[in-house]
């Protein structure tokens, strides 16, 4: 079972998940509209990194939110059940960089 301050330390990268996805919009946007970077090919490279990351973000505060909201109900089961499907890729690809 996750801690208080391990719940609370979701509950905080979840809501800074949020903030980095407000700042990618509000740069992305001003990035689009500078003569330098809106030109072909630049401008939708650009958009496809923004794309990624966002969507990046968006997943870590969606499992965040997940974590926490289910230790909060104290659904122990549920919990190790999402803390084991999301550790066995990374464990897997740190081996892979070993």
């Amino acid at each position: 079972m996750l801690t208080e301050k391990e719940i609370e330390l979701l509950k905080e990268l979840e809501k800074n998940a949020e903030q980095l996805i407000k700042m990618l919009d509000f740069h992305f946007n001003q990035i689009a509209q500078s003569p330098e970077f809106n030109k072909p090919g630049i401008l939708s490279n650009i958009k496809i990194l923004n794309d990624g990351i966002k969507f990046n973000l968006l997943t870590l505060q969606g499992y965040s939110f997940l974590l926490h909201s289910t230790a909060e109900r104290g659904d122990i089961i549920e919990l190790e059940s999402l803390m084991q499907e999301t550790t066995a890729p990374v464990d897997s690809w740190e081996n892979s960089i070993n």
